[in-house]
């Protein structure tokens, strides 16, 4: 499935392909432990506490079981198919788990771990998407939360379970998995629920376009939120838009307008925010609306 972004956005066979991602029949998790730690995702047991009804596989070769499911040494063990592969290990250990997995084994990776080219580390980057296109898989990040979905029953914060029996028709797609976290917590606090949610840090693989027309043909959401830091391909976003503004309200809140903001996107994702203004009259020309912060875009424009 890799190839050019625009080519792959409008067609419908991707369409298909994406909502493995939101609803996946099965879901490993790289790095899982029954233990707590300071910073440790425990995405196995969010699961269990949002009745995902899939396939769920921890991975670790520390243990043989984990919250009373069968643990496995590597991905390449998993008897199955996978639809989601969530990696929460070093960057590192992340080629090496990649390096083990038999071609067309698994559809998506999720590197939930930094330490890549936001840091320089781009050789990094180049042999994981030389091992996407050999193992066939779809990468996610790295750098990033990962997937919410309401439908699908997963999500990547452990409050997720409160808010999964919730029915709700917004979409959000964002470059920070901070902004990712915080704005659902702002929507469980404001009446705002979310269908789904991407957090796509460094964009190394699946952009924002993919998923942008992913969300516009998808007839349960009605409002779609992004938050962006870099667009690989400008002209397709703001063509995109224009295509999905006339069915859906479409938020866009763009981060790196001030020099401390640059700052913080460059770091963050490796990225380097564009020319303000011409950024400003490409989205007037599309149509959408604006939004400046985390507050105005969950109080003053996903709900108006």
């Amino acid at each position: 499935m890799n190839g050019d972004p625009k080519k792959l956005s409008e067609n419908s066979e991707c369409n298909t392909y994406f909502s493995r991602l939101f609803h996946p029949a099965s879901i490993a998790h790289v790095g899982a432990s029954a233990q707590s730690a300071i910073g440790r995702f425990n995405f196995t047991q969010y699961f269990l506490d949002m009745k995902y009804n899939g396939r769920i596989y921890p991975v670790n070769p520390k243990y043989q079981e984990v919250l009373g499911l069968p643990c496995y040494a590597c991905l390449a063990d998993i008897p199955d198919p996978i639809d989601v592969a969530i990696l929460a290990v070093p960057a590192h250990i992340c080629l090496e788990i990649l390096k083990e997995v038999p071609a067309g084994k698994v559809q998506f990776v999720i590197i939930h771990t930094s330490g890549f080219g936001e840091i320089d580390h781009h050789e990094l980057d180049t042999e994981i998407i030389r091992l996407s296109k050999e193992k066939q898989f779809r990468v996610v990040g790295p750098n990033c939360m990962g997937v919410y979905s309401q439908p699908g029953r997963i999500g990547f914060w452990q409050g997720h379970w409160e808010i999964v029996d919730q029915p709700g028709t917004v979409g959000f797609i964002s470059q920070s998995g901070g902004h990712g976290v915080n704005l659902v917590l702002a929507g469980m606090n404001t009446g705002i629920f979310f269908n789904k949610v991407l957090s796509l840090g460094n964009q190394l693989d699946v952009s924002i376009n993919e998923v942008l027309a992913y969300l516009g043909d998808d007839e349960t959401i009605e409002v779609i939120g992004i938050y962006v830091e870099e667009i690989g391909d400008g002209r397709h976003f703001q063509e995109l838009l224009r295509r999905i503004n006339p069915k859906k309200r479409v938020i866009v809140w763009k981060g790196g307008v001030t020099r401390v903001g640059k700052e913080a996107a460059a770091t963050h994702t490796g990225s380097m925010a564009g020319n303000e203004r011409i950024f400003e009259a490409a989205m007037r020309q599309a149509g959408v609306i604006r939004a400046a912060h985390l507050h105005e875009m969950a109080c003053n424009r996903l709900i108006a």
